[in-house]
């Protein structure tokens, strides 16, 4: 009896007494003491088959709410004492109460403690549980369970059952989880003045939010789990062995630490991270980014034998440590910003195609191009001292980008492109062989050391070049600029070809033996320093020796006369500086020590062997 609501009852303490209402009168009503043995609630007109009852016990463990309803009448009654773990919310079977017919249309509800108060058994209903200690179990049911826990106590023993289990840690703080745990699914650490420290087991599968602006760090125990970030810089740490769990950058953005050496690899569906440390250790990294745009990868090691790094984006930095560092790249990822540290830098490219180096390089001593089915184009920044190794056999062409560059060609054919102030470089050919382009006019000269160049080609340009050759023998030098150049062959057995009509300037090694090989019409007007060296040549492609007649004059100071050519058809007239016969000299060509044979083909070569000057005779043909 009782009126609905109002009524507070006290069992005895040797229990067995029967506290009997209907639902509506039992709602709102209070017993103390229910605990004791034998106890029972009779709801005389809540039927038992249908009943579904639930418990909450408060957060002081001092009194629950058991909830009981069966589609058609329900009551609320207030039971003082703990009967669960304080905080408890789930079904009331879960926290030891059983439900049974009175033997009439009723339902008897009785109580019996279980198990002890910090192991924790749900049910088949939704349940919510508050931790109120480090050494309590969890056992999830067939219901989806929600663990309500602060650092201190999130290190209970939680086992979710086929519902589920999700574990909120509030109020920041150093918090690990059990590493007995299973069956959790999600871990959120919920918003908090204080930053978290929040290490993870190796619970497959875990999904972790960090729900706090606090600056929490986060310490990852599975390959399979995930981190989403939230307003707060979160720092994720990791092995090798777990840096590739699904990282997700909040807007507070996500660093990655990993220590310990080792095969990393990035997860590809990670995005938001930002920056990712190579800390210091021992061995060495073997690490593999992913395609995360403007990511930052710091090597702190000096790890044994020096790491290696797979950027997976044009976009992303490198920083280089205390270690050799070896940076692996593909033509599409080679732009990458790379500033080695002070154990250096060596960057290998494969898988042919267009390669650009990024201009903000720093610290790269070598560039290898890979073995490759596809050739390189590949383009050099201004990194002195870089040296480029191309270790491919495909034809591949390479832009120099300073004097201070060396390239070491391999078993393809090579073209280097250069300009003017670059075409220092050391160029080593390999058994491809090496042709050399000069680009922009300007002041060029090749490097002494070259080996293998075959044929430089002078491109055409706005501006007009100061070419000086190196001691190559059999070296081409092709000028396809029309201004105003000057080619100086630089040893023996060397060709000088090309240059616009009058405009060029040509220079004869000291050692002879060089050739100045073009047709009439672009020889005309040009000139020649230092021909009188011996076993010069000037092979003028389209004047027939056959028919040729050469006038040859030297100016009254006796410093450069004027050889003229004429086979009928075609003529040139040439300058050569020097004196080649007595001052003021004029008259036949053969008179002043010039020959002219054949060419063997359809042009005549002109050679020189200095003479007795003579006085001077009245010009005659050659022949």
């Amino acid at each position: 009896g009782g009126a609905a609501g109002k009524l507070t009852m006290v069992a005895s303490a040797a229990g067995g007494d029967t506290f009997r209402n209907t639902a509506a009168a039992f709602n709102g009503d209070t017993i103390s003491g229910f605990a004791a043995p034998a106890d029972i609630i009779d709801i005389t007109n809540l039927t038992a088959s249908k009943l579904t009852a639930t418990f909450v016990e408060n957060a002081a463990g001092t009194a629950g709410q058991l909830n009981l309803s069966d589609g058609t009448h329900s009551a609320s009654i207030t039971l003082f004492g703990q009967f669960i773990a304080a905080g408890f919310s789930g079904a009331a079977a879960a926290a030891g109460f059983t439900a049974t017919s009175d033997g009439a249309s009723g339902t008897d509800i009785s109580y019996a403690a279980s198990a002890p108060s910090n192991v924790i058994n749900l049910g088949a209903a939704p349940s919510t549980v508050t931790l109120t200690s480090a050494s309590q179990t969890v056992n999830g049911g067939a219901g989806a369970a929600t663990i309500n826990a602060t650092a201190a106590t999130a290190g209970a023993l939680l086992k979710g059952g086929s519902g589920g289990m999700t574990l909120n840690i509030t109020g920041g703080g150093a918090a690990t989880l059990n590493a007995g745990d299973s069956g959790v699914s999600v871990v959120n650490l919920q918003s908090s003045p204080s930053a978290y420290i929040f290490t993870a087991n190796a619970e497959a599968g875990l999904v972790i939010n960090d729900q706090s602006a606090g600056g929490d760090t986060i310490v990852l125990g599975s390959a399979s789990q995930t981190v989403n970030g939230g307003a707060g810089a979160a720092t994720v740490k990791a092995t090798a062995a777990t840096a590739g769990a699904l990282l997700k950058g909040g807007s507070g953005g996500m660093t990655l630490n990993i220590t310990g050496g080792g095969a990393a690899t990035l997860n590809a569906g990670d995005s938001g991270v930002s920056v990712v440390n190579l800390q210091s250790s021992p061995s060495a990294y073997t690490f593999t980014a992913n395609a995360e745009a403007g990511l930052v990868i710091n090597d702190q090691s000096a790890g044994g034998g020096g790491d290696t790094i797979v950027v997976g984006s044009a976009s992303q930095t490198v920083n280089g440590g205390a270690g050799a560092a070896t940076i692996n790249a593909t033509a599409l990822t080679a732009g990458a910003l790379l500033k080695a540290g002070s154990g250096g830098m060596t960057l290998n490219v494969t898988g042919g195609g267009a390669v650009s180096l990024n201009a903000g390089d720093s610290g790269i001593t070598i560039v290898n191009l890979r073995s490759s089915a596809s050739a390189y184009t590949f383009k050099a920044n201004a990194e002195a001292g870089l040296t480029i190794n191309d270790l491919s056999s495909t034809p591949d062409t390479i832009w120099l980008g300073s004097a201070l560059q060396t390239l070491n060609g391999g078993a393809g054919p090579l073209i280097v492109n250069a300009a003017a102030a670059a075409a220092g470089a050391r160029i080593i050919g390999g058994a491809g062989g090496v042709t050399l382009t000069i680009t922009g006019g300007g002041a060029a000269a090749l490097n002494t050391a070259d080996i293998g160049l075959s044929v430089i080609t002078l491109q055409a340009s706005s501006s007009a070049f100061n070419f000086t050759a190196n001691a190559e023998a059999g070296l081409t030098i092709n000028d396809l600029n029309t201004g105003a150049d000057t080619i100086a062959a630089g040893g023996t057995l060397e060709t000088v070809t090309g240059g616009g009509a009058g405009r060029l300037t040509m220079v004869a090694s000291a050692t002879g033996g060089d050739t100045f090989r073009n047709a009439a019409a672009l020889f005309n007007g040009d000139s020649i320093n230092g021909f009188a060296s011996s076993n010069n040549v000037i092979d003028v492609t389209n004047v027939s020796a056959s028919k040729v007649t050469a006038t040859f004059v030297e100016n009254a100071a006796g410093t450069a006369g004027q050889l003229n050519l004429s086979d009928g058809t075609h003529s040139a007239s040439i300058t050569l500086f020097g004196q080649f016969m007595a001052a003021g000299f004029s008259g036949s060509a053969a008179a002043a020590g010039f020959t002219a044979t054949s060419d063997g083909s359809s042009g005549t070569d002109i050679s020189y062997a200095a003479v007795i000057a003579k006085p001077h005779p009245a010009p005659h043909n050659l022949f």
